[in-house]
């Protein structure tokens, strides 16, 4: 059986050349796909840029970060609507 997390951190590392090691890489690296699509010279597409940018997001680490914020302010959240 293929194990889908491991096949999943191996397209991100494939599509980005490496897998993200902390917070604050997840923002340079980020930070460099917008940099780069800014560039009136780099030729990045939005397409382009966008797939970076998720596939920045979508790794395990950044999945893992986001579910712990969702979590953190879950409880806040619910009760400012009420």
């Amino acid at each position: 059986m293929v194990d889908l997390v491991h096949l999943h951190v191996a397209e991100s590392v494939q599509r980005l050349g490496r897998e993200p090691t902390s917070a604050d890489d997840i923002v340079v690296m980020i930070s460099d796909v917008l940099c780069d699509y800014l560039s009136p010279d780099s030729g990045v597409s939005s397409r382009e840029a966008i797939g970076r940018l998720l596939a920045i997001i979508e790794t395990p680490l950044a999945l893992e970060i986001y579910e712990r914020e969702m979590e953190r302010r879950h409880p806040r959240d619910v009760d400012r609507w009420h």
